[in-house]
């Protein structure tokens, strides 16, 4: 008896975009409505398997397409919590240093980087004659990129920071009270690097 050729059409289920979907948007489903496949020599016991197959497949992709969405907002939310983190310490250290930063307008360019120190030492211990030079420390002290809207001819800002802070509040506290000596009095004394105060210093 001669054999025959049999064709099996192979038809994936058309329920399988609706499956895909169920727990996301349809456009991150697989499509196998139009996944038809005419195989004329396919063994018929094969062909029979193949829808099952095909849900297994599905439920697989599915689960993984479900397990790198969660693990992505998982990501998500771990990263915006460490930025959250960030910021908020990173505003904690700016607070801090403006505890004990401050700046001054007025020191003459003639005095060299290296003699500030000495120059602001001096402005501190006039203002403040009770304490010594082994109470506190000017560092860093230096100077300042110079502001557009201060004039050409004008001394740049310098940068010096009074450490301990209760050194700087009592030297502020004079300033204020009583101002600078005569020898000192072309200098401004700002006491922070605030918004404030920065646009009073532009």
């Amino acid at each position: 008896m001669a054999a025959t050729n049999s064709k099996v059409a192979v038809i994936i289920p058309s329920d399988a975009t609706t499956k895909m979907a169920a727990n996301g948007n349809e456009s991150d489903s697989f499509n196998f409505t139009n996944s038809a496949a005419y195989n004329p020599s396919m063994p018929p016991e094969l062909a029979a398997g193949l829808p099952a197959l095909a849900e297994m497949l599905m439920n697989a992709l599915q689960s993984l397409r479900i397990k790198i969405r969660n693990d992505h907002k998982e990501d998500m939310d771990t990263m915006f919590g460490y930025v959250e983190e960030l910021a908020i310490k990173t505003n904690i250290i700016k607070k801090r240093l403006s505890f004990t930063f401050g700046f001054t307008r007025g020191i003459p360019e003639s005095v060299e980087p290296s003699e500030l120190r000495n120059y602001f030492q001096n402005v501190l211990n006039t203002v403040k004659s009770d304490i010594t030079k082994s109470e506190f420390t000017l560092d860093p002290i230096h100077s300042l990129p110079k502001q557009k809207t201060i004039p050409s001819s004008a001394p740049r800002d310098v940068m010096v920071r009074i450490h301990p802070y209760h050194v700087k509040e009592e030297f502020l506290n004079k300033v204020r009270a009583s101002g600078l000596p005569k020898e000192f009095s072309h200098l401004q004394i700002f006491q922070d690097f605030s918004a404030h105060t920065m646009n009073r210093r532009s």
